[in-house]
């Protein structure tokens, strides 16, 4: 349960009654303004990488308990995404 848009629920009814949209059982949502930027240094501060290279090579993907894995031009794409991720971005 995500408590901080639970503690929402009675602002983002009174946004949705006034634009008249009617959701039943309104759980879950946050008003992206209220919300912070997610810094990718941050979200992947302490990953080793080897494991996210592990799971890129996963089959099925991203899987943590694969079959089997397989290192080929298929999952060199994401293992450089993420490198790219972790390396570049400030």
């Amino acid at each position: 349960m995500d408590l901080g848009a639970y503690a929402q629920i009675e602002k983002i009814e009174k946004i949705a009654k006034a634009n008249d949209i009617e959701v039943p059982r309104l759980r879950g949502y946050r008003l992206m303004k209220d919300e912070e930027k997610v810094n990718y240094i941050d979200l992947f501060d302490g990953i080793d990488i080897t494991c996210v290279e592990d799971l890129c090579e996963s089959v099925p993907f991203w899987s943590t308990k694969p079959y089997y894995w397989v290192s080929s031009s298929y999952t060199d794409y994401p293992k450089r995404f993420f490198w790219n991720i972790k390396i570049t971005n400030p």
